[in-house]
């Protein structure tokens, strides 16, 4: 199984990220991180390089100056150097809970349906009204920020240009709608969160982070 994360610099929230995933990949040998650098100034923290060295993490760079393309040309590059079936994506400024990759095999393994899903819940909207398994809410809109992504869909899923108008403004709309509103794919989240953006509100947010909200939402995980 392949995580693929962006990361342009903010070097300390790469670190944390790195840090928490590698603890949720013990006991999962199949797993490997694939790190895409897009013109960081920063050099890339020793975590990285530590999971290099044990052939847990690759390196590559990606040239794209917004982010929706930086998805963009990250899943195309992902799936056409692998065999798999999904990919996870997990953002460079998150914190990841210890049962991160249990829940996302859990989660492909219970819907064979499954084009779109996020493990982090309170990054989506609007708020769902199903529930499937008694875990999983179907979803109309869901973020890239920690999600899983279907080969099958991904490739059914027609890819704006550089320049083009993006449906909704954003890839996450853009492609999370195309699979909810598709009768072959469904999309979804999990009702717990097993990351925390962290970063969100940080260096290239326009909403000022108080410190203090983030030290506490960073507490707050599934139990």
């Amino acid at each position: 199984m392949k995580i693929v994360s962006p990361w342009r610099d903010r070097r300390n929230y790469v670190s944390i990220m790195l840090t928490t995933l590698h603890e949720a990949m013990r006991r999962h040998d199949d797993v490997q991180v694939h790190l895409y650098d897009n013109e960081s100034i920063e050099l890339a923290p020793p975590i990285a390089l530590e999971m290099s060295s044990v052939n847990r993490l690759k390196f590559y760079n990606i040239v794209a100056h917004d982010c929706h393309h930086v998805f963009i040309d990250m899943f195309n590059h992902a799936f056409e150097t692998c065999d798999d079936d999904h990919i996870i994506n997990i953002d460079s400024d998150c914190c990841v809970h210890p049962a991160f990759i249990s829940a996302a095999k859990k989660m492909i393994e219970q819907l064979p349906d499954l084009g779109h899903a996020s493990l982090y819940s309170e990054g989506n909207h609007p708020e769902p009204k199903e529930k499937v398994h008694g875990i999983y809410h179907v979803r109309p809109h869901i973020s890239m920020t920690a999600s899983i992504i279907s080969r099958a869909a991904w490739e059914a899923f027609k890819k704006p240009k550089p320049g083009e108008e993006i449906r909704f403004g954003c890839i996450d709309g853009a492609f999370s709608t195309f699979v909810h509103e598709s009768a072959e794919f469904g999309c979804y989240s999990t009702v717990n969160s097993y990351v925390d953006h962290i970063g969100a509100h940080g260096a290239y947010s326009q909403v000022a982070d108080d410190g203090a909200s983030t030290a506490h939402r960073a507490r707050r995980f599934v139990s």
